[in-house]
C-alpha cells in the first residue's frame, strides 16, 4: 500500500489513489510512502496554460517619420497574459528600413515601408514608416558665415562658431509636409517672434512650435522657410560675428548664401 502527500496543497492536491490535481501556479513536492516506510519524492511545477492570442497592440501604431541611419524599437503587447507571446516582424521594403527579431528597426534609405507585427495565429498590426534625409537630429550651419545655429541667451536664434555642443543640435520633426525644429538642449522650437511674422523680425525659440518648409538646394544644402508666412530664414549678409540674430525675410526664393543652410 502506498500513501501520497503534497507538501503544498494550495498548488497541487493528491488523493489516496495518487491522482494529482493542479490548483494554481507554483512548485511543490509529492511524497510517496510505502508500507515499509520507504519514500520517494517528485518535484512538481505548475504553470499557467498557454493559450492562443486574442489581441495584439503595437507602439508606434501610426505613421512614423525618421531620418536615414536612425533606429527605433517596436513594442508589441499580446493578450491575454497567458497567451503565446511569440511574434514576428517584417518590413515591406528593406532598402528603406530593416527590422530584427526583437523589433529593432534600422533605417537605410529614403522612402516608405510598412512594418508588420504578426502573432503565431496570424493576428497582425502594421504602421507605415517614412524615412527622409531631414528627419532626425542635425547640426545646422549658415553658408555665408559657416556658423552654427544655436540658442541665444535672450531666447533668440543666433549663429555661433561650431563646437559640436548639444545646444547646436537640432531635431527636425516631420509634421505633414513641413518640419518642426527643436533644440536638443533646451527643448524649445524655432519660431517667429510675433504673430505678424513681419520681415526683419528676429527669430526666437519658444515652447510652441512653428512649421518650416525645407527645400533642397542640392547636396546637403537647404533653405528654411516659415510655412505660415512664406518668409525665409535669413542672416543679414554683413553679420559674420558670433551671436548675430537670425530674422525672417521677404521672398520665397533663395537669394544668397545668407539664406542657405547646411543640415548635417
Amino acid at each position: 500500500t502506498l500513501t501520497y502527500e503534497s507538501k503544498n496543497q494550495d498548488i497541487v492536491t493528491v488523493d489516496k489513489d495518487g491522482n494529482w490535481k493542479a490548483v494554481k501556479e507554483g512548485s511543490t513536492i509529492i511524497t510517496v510512502t510505502s508500507t515499509n516506510g520507504k519514500t520517494a519524492e517528485i518535484s512538481v511545477t505548475v504553470k499557467q496554460a498557454v493559450v492562443a492570442p486574442t489581441s495584439l497592440s503595437i507602439t508606434p501604431n501610426g505613421d512614423t517619420y525618421k531620418g536615414i541611419n536612425q533606429s527605433l524599437h517596436v513594442q508589441a503587447t499580446v493578450s491575454p497574459s497567458n497567451a503565446n507571446k511569440t511574434v514576428s516582424y517584417t518590413s515591406s521594403n528593406s532598402s528603406v528600413a530593416t527590422i530584427d527579431s526583437s523589433g529593432n528597426i534600422y533605417t537605410r534609405g529614403a522612402g516608405s515601408t510598412t512594418i508588420t507585427v504578426r502573432t503565431v495565429n496570424n493576428i497582425s498590426k502594421s504602421f507605415t514608416l517614412y524615412v527622409d534625409q531631414i528627419s532626425g537630429i542635425h547640426k545646422v550651419t549658415v553658408e555665408h558665415s559657416n556658423k552654427a545655429l544655436a540658442p541665444g541667451a535672450d531666447g533668440s536664434l543666433i549663429q555661433y562658431t561650431p563646437m559640436n555642443a548639444q545646444n547646436q543640435q537640432w531635431e527636425f520633426i516631420k509634421n505633414g509636409s513641413a518640419y518642426m525644429i527643436k533644440n536638443v538642449n533646451t527643448g524649445k522650437y524655432i519660431a517667429g517672434s510675433n504673430i505678424a511674422y513681419e520681415a526683419g523680425t528676429k527669430v526666437v525659440l519658444r515652447n510652441s512650435p512653428d512649421n518650416w518648409n525645407i527645400t533642397s538646394l542640392g547636396g546637403n544644402k537647404y533653405t528654411i522657410k516659415h510655412a505660415a508666412s512664406g518668409k525665409i530664414l535669413d542672416m543679414p549678409m554683413n553679420y559674420l560675428h558670433d551671436g548675430a540674430t537670425f530674422q525672417l525675410f521677404n521672398g520665397w526664393s533663395y537669394i544668397s548664401t545668407n539664406e542657405a543652410f547646411f543640415i548635417q
